[in-house]
């Protein structure tokens, strides 16, 4: 989704990556990812836009050093306000921030900005609410807690517990102050928001990295540092953060975190700050105060800020204008920072698909964005209060039969895929004849901005001998298939370890049509799981699912199952393409080319899964 500047000038994305790495090389951690003054984002006092996402680490990044003012300028800005107020100036060899914003087709612009501790003769901040003593955080935090229902327990170390789905707290005596305590309970109780089953479907993203990645922590990391934030206190990053034992390889792996990583990661602590606000109404209400102090501290272009005196009229034309047009802004970055896969569960919503293709996904997807960028820019949605999940249910309205032929086209393609990839039944093996037909194996290729797969059916993993070979985070199966990733750089990856064994047996290749796209859906299948390869699902088998005992009762009309619990009480619908995430095993099925008694239980715990970009 980030392209580089097309007009071929200063490359913003490129730039501002360079600005987070250095930031973080060059300071502790805890300084960029902590908020500037308690109970308060940074934000614009002239436009009123708060910044969010990566912009708040950006901004954090450059605070000039001592700074706590989290209010930020355009030089245009600076230069207006000089006009009431002549006494104001920028300091002699101020250094600017830089904040991202959508351009053209999805690109990613830029424009400085100057840090309110930059600017002589500026009004003073109106001061935010005091920071709570000891006792009100104490209940602050309690309160939030309560009001989340997490489960909490007595531990050894603070960590969450995707089994129990509870989080596990130490004695108070294990920190050195109440505010750490409070901290690391909040850290855990991210951790566990995000794995909820009743979690908002914009936060069941997949995730990018193995639930033990040093980076999925930092996420929780840096909510729970914005949730001290508000509370009034800064940051506090909990002993699991900080540079001693194993959180060495943390700090390098958030130095080393390549800028993707940082503006998605950034993106869905935003989504779960959103999430957690409306389950706790105690954390709403610093949220409001957050957006009061905010609001107390705008200031009137081409005025003197000075509450006394009023505001010219022409000013407050401008002051709308620039607000309308920082609202566009923000809508059109969030709807240039969609994934594709994001939008799957509207589609199935209002057509009641399941699975469609990368490229169908893509066709849509880029169709959204045009049609989003020209109704943003004629203001259409300056009034209302729509973010880009609301735009895409608006276009699906006005552009249904448009969306509505591309998958009928997509269903035909599956159903000729599903007829070329159509597992035969297994044959009682013979010995090879001098006339025997050589073995024909369809290969297909897809590849993304990412990396890419080779797509095979599960009786060639089997019949090839790869069923335990196969090592590859990135490597995905379904029913119908498996996908070996494929990466360039490691010259024993399973795409690799595949053509080596057809080469090896005197196999003959059949390459299917080459699919490519911007962000395949195929990295939100489930994970590659070597004792359930085979395994071909039907009504009436039973499994073993994290939650219990149930049996397949039906097939969805998207293509996925329907599963009911022994205790007859419960049903849940499984997607085909994270079918075999839901099994710990299969107690009765049918396996393609070996017994279901092969497949031993995996270890239980919840699928991980993670959250549309705001800036």
């Amino acid at each position: 989704m980030m392209q580089a500047n097309p007009a071929g000038g200063r490359h913003y994305a490129a730039e501002a990556a360079r600005r987070l790495h250095d930031a973080l090389a060059a300071s502790d951690p805890e300084t960029v990812l902590r908020l500037p003054l308690g109970g308060a984002r940074h934000f614009n006092p002239v436009s009123g836009t708060v910044y969010r996402g990566i912009n708040h680490l950006l901004l954090q990044a450059a605070l000039p050093a001592g700074s706590s003012d989290p209010r930020w300028f355009t030089y245009k800005q600076v230069q207006q306000l000089q006009r009431g107020h002549t006494a104001l100036s920028l300091q002699p060899g101020a250094q600017a921030g830089l904040l991202l914003f959508p351009g053209p087709m999805g690109a990613l612009k830029g424009c400085s900005v100057f840090n309110g501790a930059q600017l002589r003769g500026l009004a003073p901040l109106r001061p935010p609410r005091q920071a709570p003593g000891e006792d009100g955080l104490k209940r602050l935090g309690n309160a939030i807690l309560a009001e989340l229902g997490v489960r909490e327990e007595e531990g050894a170390t603070p960590l969450f517990d995707p089994v129990a789905q509870c989080i596990r707290v130490p004695q108070a005596g294990y920190f050195r102050s109440l505010r750490e305590l409070v901290a690391a309970r909040l850290r855990l109780a991210a951790q566990w928001a995000e794995q909820r089953e009743d979690r908002p479907r914009a936060l069941r993203r997949p995730r990018r990295h193995a639930p033990d990645d040093p980076l999925e922590d930092l996420w929780s990391q840096l909510t729970a540092s914005l949730l001290m934030g508000l509370l009034g206190v800064g940051a506090d990053l909990s002993a699991p953060f900080r540079p001693s034992g194993l959180a060495v390889p943390m700090l390098q792996r958030l130095r080393a975190a390549d800028f993707t990583e940082l503006l998605l990661g950034a993106q869905r602590v935003e989504l779960a700050l959103t999430w957690l606000g409306q389950l706790s109404p105690t954390l709403a209400a610093l949220q409001r105060e957050e957006t009061q102090f905010i609001r107390d501290n705008l200031l009137p272009v081409g005025e003197q800020p000075a509450p006394s005196q009023a505001v010219a009229e022409p000013a407050a034309d401008e002051r709308e204008a620039q607000r309308r047009e920082a609202g566009r802004h923000a809508l059109l970055t969030e709807v240039a920072l969609l994934a594709a896969p994001e939008l799957a569960h509207l589609l199935a919503g209002r057509f009641g698909v399941g699975e469609v293709l990368p490229e169908t996904d893509s066709a849509i997807h880029e169709r959204f964005q045009r049609w989003a960028r020209a109704e943003i820019e004629t203001g259409r949605f300056d009034a209302l209060p729509a973010d880009a999940r609301a735009l895409f249910g608006h276009f699906l309205e006005q552009r249904e039969a448009d969306v509505g032929e591309l998958l009928r086209r997509d269903e035909a393609q599956q159903r000729r895929q599903r007829m070329d990839g159509a597992i035969e039944p297994v044959a009682e093996a013979l010995p090879a004849s001098a006339g025997s037909a050589e073995r024909l194996i369809a290969i297909q290729p897809f590849r993304d901005d990412k990396g890419g797969w080779l797509k095979v059916g599960h009786q060639d993993i089997i019949e090839l001998g790869l069923v335990d070979q196969v090592a590859d985070e990135d490597s995905r199966m379904t029913p119908s298939a498996v996908y070996l990733a494929f990466d360039e750089k490691a010259p024993r990856c399973d795409a690799q370890r595949l053509m080596d064994a057809v080469d090896a047996a005197g196999w003959k290749v059949s390459f299917l049509q080459y699919v490519e796209s911007r962000d395949s859906q195929i990295r939100s299948y489930a994970s590659y799981f070597a004792p359930l390869v085979g395994y071909m699902p039907k009504v009436g088998d039973r499994l073993k699912l994290v939650e219990g005992v149930a049996s397949i009762s039906s097939k969805s009309g998207s293509g996925g199952w329907v599963v009911s619990f022994d205790d007859g009480n419960k049903q849940r619908a499984l997607s085909s393409g994270r079918f075999y995430d839901f099994i710990e095993s299969v107690i009765e099925g049918d396996f393609v080319g070996r017994p279901a008694a092969a497949a031993p239980a995996r270890e239980a715990g919840p699928t991980p899964a993670a959250p549309a970009m705001e800036f």
